[in-house]
């Protein structure tokens, strides 16, 4: 499979790649190839998404993430100007036969990496200030990033997914024991959210183009410069999605005991403040995707992933359902 992979590719870079290593993951497996060219290794990436089944409709969905990731890499790359502190990732070449796409590799460190290097127990200042400033550049990347998508779309329908979204987490925790969930909390979660999402975005937050996972373990830190990755699940949704999802990315590292919740926080600031609007964060709406994302946590761990947990790691969870629960009641609280 690799070597057909390889063959492949080699008509879009002139010369046949060599493999350097590859990497597997869940979803996807990442080639990292090298190409000669004048002399020079240029060195890129191929990345063959994984069929979440073995029949025709499991496939086409591979190639449909495929094809809207290269759209998504190439529209960016022809008219988004990100800075001089930011890393274009340059697509190469789209190869929907093997649903799999070719593009330059980022330097650098996956930023949550870092986070968990520099910032657990005590951080020495320096440290501190430049996970803080790097989460003030993810901000400015995505503020940037979403005034170059920005659609004039009706975010009705987004609303509607949201509030969908969270009606569905909601019964299947509820049902789940382990959990821990009261129907009443539950129901008055529902209601918030519904409320929260029953008017107009806070203006000018409205409908732009979402990269699909945006959070630290897809950025790239290359010294004072970030790279921003994956963009395999790029569409339109409503702006505060994907912000408030690097700032749930940045809540859930709290729960490590060796983190402190003190230093978390300040990066959470250090993001909203680059994004340029840290006033969002008291918006219902807000914390009406903070419920979302944390819900979707919760099902996730209590549900597909539970049995292949050892005993240490539910016993973790079950802790870190009992914050979140206690944090859920907090947000009901802020808003009355």
């Amino acid at each position: 499979m690799i070597e057909r992979l390889l063959a492949s590719a080699e008509p879009h870079l002139g010369s046949r790649p060599v493999l350097v290593r590859v990497d597997e993951r869940r979803h996807s497996r990442i080639l990292h190839v090298g190409v000669e060219t004048g002399g020079t290794l240029r060195r890129l990436v191929i990345k063959q998404v994984r069929t979440e089944g073995n029949d025709d409709a499991a496939r086409e969905r591979a190639v449909g993430r495929v094809e809207a990731e290269y759209a998504a890499l190439r529209r960016i790359d022809g008219g988004f100007d990100p800075g001089e502190r930011f890393i274009r990732v340059r697509p190469v070449a789209c190869l929907p036969e093997h649903a799999a796409l070719v593009m330059e590799e980022a330097p650098g460190e996956p930023f949550n990496r870092l986070i968990g290097r520099l910032g657990r127990g005590w951080p020495r200042s320096g440290s501190r200030a430049r996970l803080e400033e790097l989460c003030r550049l993810a901000g400015d990347w995505l503020g940037r990033f979403q005034a170059f998508t920005t659609a004039a779309e009706d975010p009705t329908p987004h609303l509607a997914a949201l509030r969908s979204e969270v009606s569905g987490s909601l019964r299947s925790l509820v049902a789940r024991r382990r959990v821990g969930i009261p129907e009443s909390l539950a129901g008055a979660l529902e209601s918030f959210v519904d409320r929260a999402a029953g008017g107009a975005p806070p203006a000018p937050v409205a409908v732009a183009g979402l990269p699909g996972e945006f959070c630290p373990a897809n950025i790239l830190v290359d010294g004072p410069r970030l790279a921003v990755l994956d963009f395999g699940l790029y569409g339109p949704g409503l702006a505060l999605n994907d912000l408030v999802l690097f700032h749930h990315h940045l809540e859930s590292l709290r729960y490590d005991p060796l983190t402190r919740r003190a230093t978390m926080r300040r990066l959470q600031a250090a993001f909203l403040q680059g994004y340029g609007r840290p006033e969002l964060q008291t918006e219902p709406l807000f914390d009406a995707f903070r419920v979302k994302f944390k819900l979707s946590r919760m099902d996730a761990t209590s549900g597909r992933k539970w049995p292949g947990l050892d005993p240490a790691r539910r016993l973790f969870y079950r802790r870190v359902w009992r914050l979140q629960q206690r944090e859920l009641a907090a947000i009901l609280t802020a808003h009355g």
